[in-house]
């Protein structure tokens, strides 16, 4: 029997959200923003970062890397908009916001396995956390957690951009329709 991610999708819910996502939305690998990204490849626009252009083929079409996967759940999860109060002469404000709490990459990894070790254990799951070559922005606009503004980063229209994307393939069936927010 195939399964789809209607089957798991209350507890895939219900299990991101005690973990502390805010939005969780679902997406098939088709990535919208590929034609984009090739056309800024193409244009030189990346620069010395070669591992861009050579990650290109899992980049413009996920399932060449991973052939079993069929949908992909996508986490949003708040980091810090304003800065604490730093003590006079302190570096604190000198130190991006998103670095201020704990490592992210663990904790929505964390989140991520809490998900997959409630999903029935025949589906197969590949857990990315910003370390490899998906676009989950891309990936997150297409579940509908938001929209890719001019500064390139997925924006939630009630937080902005002060959000870690979280993603776990899955091998389940996509049939959980998404409304993509347009980009602006």
């Amino acid at each position: 029997m195939i399964m789809k991610l209607s089957d798991v999708w209350p507890t895939v819910e219900r299990v991101a959200r005690e973990a502390g996502a805010i939005r969780v939305g679902a997406s098939d690998l088709r990535d919208e923003h590929a034609s984009i990204f090739a056309e800024w490849i193409d244009s030189g626009h990346h620069a010395t970062m070669q591992y861009l252009a050579k990650n290109r083929p899992v980049r413009l079409d996920p399932q060449a890397r991973f052939p079993w996967a069929k949908s992909v759940i996508v986490l949003l999860v708040p980091y810090a908009s304003e800065r604490p109060d730093a003590p006079p002469n302190a570096l604190s404000h000198a130190i991006a916001r998103y670095a201020l709490g704990d490592d992210y990459h663990e904790v929505l990894d964390r989140m991520l396995r809490q998900i997959e070790e409630a999903l029935p254990r025949e589906v197969k799951t590949w857990r990315y956390v910003d370390t490899g070559p998906l676009s989950d922005r891309a990936l997150a606009a297409q579940a509908g957690l938001g929209f890719i503004g001019k500064n390139a980063m997925l924006i939630d229209e009630e937080i902005g951009s002060y959000v870690f994307i979280g993603t776990l393939l899955t091998s389940l069936e996509n049939d959980i329709s998404a409304v993509m927010v347009a980009d602006r």
